[in-house]
């Protein structure tokens, strides 16, 4: 009994150690990460800074872009809105010729 009393005891303790080896690996490891992050992040900025482009850069070329998409969307819709109206035209030509509707003909006849 008193052995197993002792086994337990060195059991546990050997639990212990490994938790908190676990946790310094853990805590090691997004140090780690850390400065990983913040060498690519200087690395960008460095990059950024030789070639000449700044946050005010970007986001002006950002809202260019964001324009332009704007500007092709609007664009479409008025295409779209043309091509509708060209389509209600055509419908009316359409009736039109069905009911013998000229220029000179304004009442028209219709046809049996």
């Amino acid at each position: 009994a008193d052995d197993l009393a002792k086994m337990l005891m060195y059991l546990l303790f050997f639990l212990m150690v490994l938790g908190l080896l676990a946790g310094v690996f853990s805590q090691i490891e997004a140090y780690v990460e850390r400065k990983r992050r913040q060498k690519l992040d200087e690395e960008a900025e460095r990059l950024k800074t030789e070639a000449g482009i700044s946050e005010a850069d970007i986001s002006c070329r950002e809202s260019a872009m964001r324009s332009k998409m704007q500007s092709s969307l609007s664009e479409a819709s008025e295409r779209k809105a043309e091509q509708r109206r060209l389509k209600q035209l055509e419908e009316l030509r359409i009736k039109a010729k069905a009911y013998n509707i000229t220029p000179g003909n304004k009442l028209g006849t219709q046809l049996s």
